[in-house]
């Protein structure tokens, strides 16, 4: 279920903003979020409208550490289902990996992997969408809050051993220090949390091995119903279905699914979401994965993508990635090849 975030994650985010005296209305408001969205039990939001909450917020503070700065005591609710997977985990390494198959439960912004090595294991992170394109501020919100868990759920003063991040590197770089308690390696090439072995293989008191199999299960469980239910997904698959045969059109697809299309704009704005956000993110992330594809000429992508002609991919594409459709085939090809050779 790609471009989505829980609505658990997206309050705790709030929740931070709120804590560093941040006009959290005024920051909703601007990225198109319904304050009622935010009460929803398992309401998703999208990536898009989160990646702008995020944009205010470092805007208004004028504060571009603001993913790393102050927050609210940690919880374990805030990972929802996921941190309780965690938690049962015989230990950090074993919780780290529940992080690489459940992600998608608080976001889809990112994929990841666990390696080893000599000193310990890292936990490496990818945009899951470079047309997503997280600020630098939600990319570090999710490090710290990892590290949060896991100084959590071992009750030591943890610090990675090492950080890797793919930013510039800060005119004040204090507040990472303070952060994470390890100062960060700034432009690198992926977004890495480095952890001791010790660390990572030292027993959790919370462990429990048939609550972790009934947790797994529970994960599962609530994946499953995440790419189920909402209408929102009932669109999106609507859209990749039929995006190829021209602009999809918000009347014909509330036909497919037997209701009004007001009904359809309504329900859609329960969870969050609008026809033309959801056309246009389906676009995006259709582009990515064929743009992986060197066989395919932009001209047909252009078709596959319902666009009129290749211009308006091209225009689509400088608003995704910052990029023509060219470099981001050599930047994604360049990616591919360094990961390749960390593993």
């Amino acid at each position: 279920m790609p471009g989505f975030s829980s609505v658990t994650w997206v309050r705790r985010v709030v929740e931070t903003l709120a804590f560093n005296n941040l006009d959290v209305a005024k920051l909703l408001a601007g990225a198109n979020i319904n304050p009622q969205v935010l009460a929803q039990r398992d309401g998703r939001l999208s990536n898009i409208k989160v990646n702008r909450l995020w944009q205010l917020a470092a805007e208004q503070s004028g504060n571009p550490a603001i993913g790393i700065a102050p927050r609210p005591m940690f919880r374990l609710s805030d990972f929802h289902v996921l941190g309780y997977a965690m938690i049962s985990c015989a230990n950090l390494l074993e919780a780290l990996k529940r992080i690489v198959d459940y992600a998608t439960i608080s976001s889809k912004i990112c994929t990841s992997e666990v390696i080893e090595t000599q000193q310990g294991y890292k936990i490496v992170i990818l945009p899951g969408s470079m047309a997503a394109s997280p600020p630098r501020s939600s990319v570090e919100y999710s490090l710290i809050m990892l590290v949060d868990f896991c100084r959590w759920v071992s009750d030591q003063a943890l610090a990675p051993i090492d950080i890797e991040l793919p930013f510039e590197r800060p005119v004040d770089s204090a507040p990472y220090y303070d952060a994470f308690r390890c100062m960060p390696q700034f432009d690198s090439r992926f977004c890495a949390l480095h952890f001791s072995r010790e660390d990572m293989l030292a027993p959790l008191g919370t462990s429990n091995a048939e609550l972790a199999v009934m947790h797994d299960r529970l994960a599962r469980d609530y994946l499953s119903r995440l790419r189920m239910a909402p209408v929102t997904h009932q669109v999106n698959a609507l859209i990749i279905k039929e995006i190829a045969k021209g602009e999809p059109r918000r009347d014909q697809a509330a036909v497919k699914l037997g209701m009004s299309e007001r009904t359809l704009q309504r329900r859609l704005h329960e969870e969050g979401a609008s026809f033309t956000s959801l056309v246009d993110e389906a676009r995006c992330n259709m582009a990515e994965r064929y743009l992986s594809d060197l066989q395919l000429p932009t001209i047909e992508i252009a078709y596959l993508l319902g666009f009129s002609d290749q211009r308006c991919f091209f225009r689509a594409c400088s608003r995704w990635f910052k990029m023509s459709p060219n470099q981001y085939r050599a930047k994604a090809k360049n990616t591919f090849r360094n990961f390749q050779e960390m593993m």
